[in-house]
């Protein structure tokens, strides 16, 4: 996520993380983040959102 960031300037959207490590839903893609957040895995950028500002456990992806 951190590469993905750097390369595009802002973080991956829930479908573009979905794509990447081959799940096809949002609900999927939101409850490992979770976890991994809970687990403080994903460090200090995980909490960067792309656009808005605040980052939301349920994206719907729509206007992609």
């Amino acid at each position: 996520m951190r590469e993905a960031a750097d390369r595009q300037g802002c973080p991956p959207s829930m479908r573009e993380i979905g794509q990447a490590v081959h799940l096809s839903s949002n609900s999927s893609v939101a409850h490992q983040l979770t976890a991994l957040e809970s687990k403080d895995a994903s460090g200090p950028g995980g909490r960067q959102e792309r656009g808005a500002g605040r980052r939301t456990a349920r994206r719907s992806g729509a206007g992609r």
